[in-house]
């Protein structure tokens, strides 16, 4: 599978089929040079949401074998809400940040070597573009590792406040398709809240107990 089919069509993650095997491809694997594996589910069996969760944080993805279905936390927060508490109680306060003059090159060597998805490019204090995978999966290609991050940059998005609740975070996620938002007052930059804070915090006492595969 290659970087060019994934960056051109938004697609973060596959199954291929490697010979007899089933493999796993993910955008961040292939920029960051990494592999990733995979856990794969008999469907002929009974599975609670619960147990899903926990195989999540465990495997990280799950493949269902018979429905050729591929999901990670990304997917399972989207049908799940998160506990009643604010972003500032969770937020990652030392998120990767850039100014605008930064190269991409010098900012995914951050990433890589913090192994996180996303940047935050940063113009008088406040956020004033993201940076995430296919932003950089777009310069590889084009051979623009050397330029401006803002060339590739996200620049229409949503960002909270640590007053927010993280289910309105949770919500902006889903409904941008973008699992991470910068978290700001009136004056500055105070650090970002990602899919990882959304799935360690979803209300458990709300999962239904029986796992039903059109929530994904």
């Amino acid at each position: 599978m290659s970087l060019e089919y994934m960056v051109k069509n938004k697609v973060d993650k596959i199954i291929i089929n490697d010979g007899e095997k089933r493999k796993l491809v993910t955008l961040k694997g292939l920029i960051f040079g990494k592999e990733e594996t995979v856990y794969e589910i008999n469907e002929g069996e009974t599975w609670k949401k619960e147990e899903i969760y926990y195989l999540i944080s465990k495997y990280h993805f799950l493949f269902f074998t018979s429905s050729n279905l591929l999901i990670d936390a990304k997917d399972f927060i989207k049908s799940e809400r998160a506990k009643e508490i604010e972003v500032g109680e969770v937020m990652n306060v030392e998120p990767i940040i850039s100014p605008p003059e930064e190269s991409v090159y010098n900012v995914l060597q951050k990433m890589r070597e913090r192994d996180e998805e996303y940047a935050i490019i940063v113009c008088d204090s406040l956020p004033c573009g993201i940076l995430d995978l296919f932003g950089i999966g777009k310069a590889i290609l084009e051979g623009r590792l050397k330029e401006s991050v803002m060339n590739f940059a996200e620049k229409d998005f949503f960002k909270v406040t640590p007053e927010s609740s993280l289910e309105t975070a949770r919500k902006l996620m889903v409904l941008s398709s973008r699992f991470f938002l910068p978290v700001v007052d009136f004056r500055t930059l105070l650090g970002s809240v990602s899919w990882k804070e959304v799935f360690d915090n979803l209300n458990r006492k709300l999962m239904f107990h029986e796992f039903h595969r059109k929530n994904f």
